[in-house]
């Protein structure tokens, strides 16, 4: 689990009514992805997804839903939603 991006949604959460793009957690995290690019994409999908699988399993909510995009399809909001809803969460 990549522990400089938790802390970094820790202390966003921390933060009342406060939330993160995806590409502001890349940058402020200098993580050297390109979410443009297919295969860093899912590379920073699999860090969030680690994330909520950790948070869930020590049953505390999941941080990573306060990373959003600047310009939100449909698409992307469904894949957070099968990610809650997959057996990737189930204890």
């Amino acid at each position: 689990m990549n522990e400089k991006v938790r802390d970094y949604l820790i202390a966003v959460v921390r933060q009342k009514g406060k939330f993160a793009f995806y590409s502001d957690v890349v940058k402020d995290c200098n993580l050297d992805i390109d979410l443009g690019f297919p295969p860093d994409h899912e590379r920073f999908s699999n860090i969030l997804k680690d994330i909520s699988k950790f948070e869930f399993e020590n049953g505390r909510p999941l941080i990573t839903s306060l990373v959003m995009y600047k310009n939100v399809s449909k698409n992307m909001a469904e894949a957070f939603i099968n990610l809650q809803t997959s057996s990737a969460l189930e204890r």
